[in-house]
């Protein structure tokens, strides 16, 4: 996956200028499972200074401890958006009919926060030491938190959504057996450029195997009338 990425970074590089984003810091409050920011700041440089950030970070743990949370999190916080919720429009109507029946989507509706209302936010810090804050939702507002509206991420940061990989999108990719049906599922996971591009490929694959199937009768009928003409010689 980390080569994936690499290399989807390297492609955006030349088509884009897009200089490389190292995370420093991801900083959460009242996001979901999260509550307390300085109980839910992850750091990843690792010298003494702070000066040097991790090429590679695994984060383990087990289920319900909030690695999907967290990787919601820095999605929303770059997009505006969680890409998983709305990766396909059959998934986010899904989820928007499903949301109808909560107000707390994406906010901590823990009892802890009840009494210390905090509002929601996720702050990136870079390497360079700049900071990317996320939409920061009030714990008074009313009515839903989340709208599950594509157009809520600015075009410049939809490539970011290419650079990941849901759960969800790695488990149907490891059910399948057949290799056209794993790509299928995997592309089908993505929201932006590989799910259009495969779109595309679906139609042109119809296409010619339409002027295949024409080519065939075609074939067809000039044997048919070489075999009549020969009978009429």
């Amino acid at each position: 996956m980390s080569l994936l990425i690499k290399d989807r970074l390297g492609l955006l590089k030349k088509l884009t200028g897009l200089k490389q984003m190292k995370i420093k810091k991801v900083k959460i409050q009242a996001f979901k499972s999260y509550f307390k920011e300085e109980d839910s700041t992850f750091d990843f440089s690792w010298n003494k200074d702070k000066s040097q950030v991790a090429k590679i970070v695994t984060i383990f743990a087990p289920n319900g401890f909030g690695k999907t949370s967290f990787y919601d999190a820095v999605d929303y916080c770059y997009t505006s958006n969680i890409t998983r919720y709305i990766r396909d429009d059959k998934t986010r109507i899904q989820n928007k009919k499903n949301a109808k029946k909560q107000n707390f989507i994406i906010r901590n509706r823990n009892k802890e926060n009840q009494i210390a209302k905090l509002d929601t936010k996720v702050v990136i810090e870079t390497e360079d030491n700049k900071e990317i804050i996320s939409k920061i939702i009030k714990y008074n507002t009313k009515g839903i938190d989340y709208k599950f509206d594509d157009s809520n991420t600015p075009d410049e940061r939809k490539y970011f959504r290419d650079l990941l990989l849901s759960q969800d999108a790695i488990d149907a990719f490891l059910r399948e057996t057949n290799p056209a049906d794993r790509f299928n599922k995997f592309a089908t996971k993505q929201v932006n450029s590989l799910s259009q591009l495969n779109e595309k490929r679906i139609s042109i694959s119809q296409v010619v195997s339409d002027i295949e199937s024409n080519v065939r009768e075609i074939k067809k009928c000039i044997k048919e009338k070489k075999r009549n003409s020969t009978y009429l010689i």
